[in-house]
């Protein structure tokens, strides 16, 4: 690698971290057989800028936008006549209204405001809290009606806490560099906004500094991320309760009359995935706390509704993501919009988008290609040699009992009881659409489980794998940009979103997904002892392999924490490769080449700092070099030898399936 000795590779490691922002230039020269991510992608990152309000850029930023332009123009046809299209529209074009909203200022949000601070008593403060709070504030417990892991036909409620505003419990336990920016942009953003809605200067810092006290004793009681690299986290976070255990093990905190409120009490069963937390929560709801949880509720309720408010509360908004995550800049008011319209309307959204803009035909592209993939995987995990055959028959089962969906969904949630009334302000669209959704929520209780219904809206530039019904879905966002062209070779088929495809499958197989059966049941083994220990064996050596890759100064990727979709990567390149050898004249290098496309992406070193710690996905230079680097395929198509930095001896090389 030809670089000067600004690009020195980081301590540790064969490759420059050039997901950092400005670690390439037009000076920069990176040969192919010593760092392939940067090699393929230098002129792209010395040229790729990241927009106003963002920290980051990358192919996926690319393709949203791409997404963006198409359904702001759906947002702006007057012709489009849908419930769907007119519900996304009034929300979407209220929201650009800057005008109206300065005219109304923080008149929408004081009401709610109001109930808040009126709180003189712990009984009170349950009283709203089994009221409607769950609408505009915390409850400090998310309740939702899903899956049962343990009975995935059924719909179960599960009790999991409410997300902490530092990400990660281990963040109170011991501040890093990055909790520590974000936490000091929170301070100034929570002050400034109760000081819109009347609190002195004094006031707001002191409520302000109780909010962070709360949230500190409750993470005493709370998981870090690092639990989720445990192999048993999926048992330790399903613990099956009914009403009286619960009221049991909160008899002060009212989580039974939050669940009343919700209308997702009379559920036969409940699933708690914290019971320490549950206990610390308890122990906390005494009338000593009562202004200490009055703050949380009101910079909680404030943080949710800042985007929907004046013009100054927008930008109060915009500096304070700007002051957690390093970007700079406003982020133009119709991107805002749109991205609230997806995030509150995603469904309306997505069925609009999806009658208008997709084509049946790169559906049925991508479900044959889908086919290719799952031969291939029954192969390879029929003659996987360190599989006993009765493991592997297992494993072949769930594949064949794979649901594949391309696309969008076959039924579509029905929107006709939601609708707005002339005047609504934007908090009261936002309120409008909560209990919609709430009511939603209420009526699958008890309910068999509506295995048509996504996870993800179709227009999200994603895919996932879902373990309670053995599916992978590929959504239509996705298909498109580097990922899918529909005039692209063989080669950029596979390597862009043929890889996403043999991704999401792998994850059935994963350190999580395999814990699941066919069925999408969870401790229903299909493994020997013995073949799941040497599982282990190997997702061990994929983990202490990332481990030991130091991508900043004194600051390693977490193996563990990312190992499910760094075996993912690797057995989707596997599959990809597998496939490959069917097709005489088949260009690897073409294959691996739009591979590293994929995941070309620059971003801030302060979100850098912050997905090392918050992110199961391993930093995107290594999703491509670290993965090319265990196939043998890579070697031959770009003759990498002993010396070149992309080269790991055979006999080093990481392969799970």
């Amino acid at each position: 690698m030809q670089q000067d000795e600004k690009h020195q590779p980081l301590h540790g490691t064969a490759w420059t971290n050039v997901d950092v922002m400005g670690m390439v230039t037009d000076n920069s020269s990176f040969r192919l057989q010593d760092d392939f991510h940067a090699a393929v992608n230098r002129d792209w990152l010395a040229t790729a800028q990241i927009r106003p309000g963002n920290s980051s850029e990358s192919a996926f930023w690319e393709r949203m936008r791409e997404v963006q332009d198409q359904i702001e123009a759906l947002l702006n046809d007057t012709t489009l006549s849908s419930h769907e299209a007119r519900l996304a529209q009034a929300f979407y074009h209220a929201q650009l209204d800057m005008e109206a909203r300065n005219r109304r200022g923080m008149e929408p949000i004081l009401p709610l405001v109001e109930r808040i601070r009126s709180v003189s008593s712990l009984d009170e403060l349950t009283a709203l809290l089994a009221g409607d709070a769950y609408l505009y504030t915390t409850t400090f417990a998310d309740v939702e009606p899903f899956a049962d892991k343990k009975d995935s036909t059924n719909n179960v409620v599960y009790i999991d806490r409410a997300q902490l505003m530092l990400s990660d419990a281990n963040e109170y336990r011991s501040m890093t560099a990055q909790g520590k920016r974000m936490k000091a942009a929170d301070d100034a953003y929570f002050t400034a906004l109760l000081m819109r809605v009347g609190l002195t200067d004094e006031e707001a810092r002191e409520a302000n500094d109780r909010f962070f006290s709360l949230e500190k004793r409750i993470a005493e009681h709370c998981l870090g991320n690092d639990a989720q690299a445990r192999e048993d986290f999926e048992e330790i976070t399903y613990n099956p309760r009914d009403l009286s255990q619960l009221a049991g093990a909160a008899p002060a905190y009212p989580l039974t009359g939050i669940l009343a409120a919700q209308g997702l009490d009379a559920s036969r069963r409940f699933v708690l995935g914290e019971p320490d937390w549950l206990t610390g929560l308890n122990a906390l709801y005494t009338p000593e706390n009562l202004e200490d949880f009055k703050a949380a509720l009101l910079i909680t309720c404030l943080v949710r509704c800042g985007s929907l408010l004046d013009q100054e509360t927008y930008d109060l908004t915009e500096k304070w993501s700007n002051d957690r995550m390093g970007s700079q800049g406003v982020t133009p008011l119709a991107r805002k919009a749109y991205d609230l319209t997806n995030a509150l309307l995603g469904m309306a959204v997505g069925k609009v988008y999806i009658e208008q803009r997709f084509s049946e035909q790169t559906k049925k592209n991508v479900e044959e290609l889908i086919g290719q993939a799952v031969a291939t995987y029954r192969q390879r995990l029929s003659s996987a040699d360190w599989l006993s055959p009765q493991t592997a028959a297992k494993a072949v089962e769930k594949l064949d009992a794979l649901t594949v969906r391309v696309g969008y969904p076959a039924s579509w949630p029905a929107y006709e009881k939601l609708s707005f009334s002339p005047g609504d302000s934007l908090i009261d669209m936002k309120l409008a659409v909560k209990r919609f959704e709430s009511d939603r929520a209420r009526a699958k209780v008890n309910q068999p489980v509506d295995r048509e219904e996504w996870l993800m809206n179709p227009q999200t530039v994603n895919a996932y794998y879902l373990p309670t019904d053995n599916s992978i879905n590929i959504l239509a966002g996705i298909l498109g940009g580097v990922f899918y062209d529909p005039d692209g070779s063989r080669e950029q088929m596979m390597g862009g979103i043929g890889m996403v495809v043999a991704h999401e499958i792998t994850h059935a197989f994963d350190l999580h997904g395999s814990q699941y059966d066919k069925d999408g049941n969870l401790g229903q083994s299909w493994w020997t002892d013995e073949d799941r220990a040497a599982f282990k064996e190997r997702t061990d050596k994929v983990a202490a392999y990332w481990n030991n890759i130091e991508v900043l100064p004194g600051l390693n990727v977490d193996g563990d924490l990312c190992v499910g979709e760094t075996v993912a990567d690797l057995g989707g390149m596997t599959c990809m490769c597998s496939i490959a050898h069917q097709y005489p004249g088949f260009d690897f290098a073409k294959m691996f080449t739009a591979y590293a496309r994929d995941w070309r992406c620059i971003e801030s070193r302060p979100l850098v700092e912050y997905l090392l710690i918050n992110d199961v996905h391993a930093p995107a230079h290594l999703r491509t070099n670290a993965t090319v680097q265990q196939l043998p395929e890579f070697y031959e198509a770009f003759d990498v030898k002993p010396g070149d930095g992309m080269y790991l001896a055979p006999e080093n090389r990481l392969h799970v399936w």
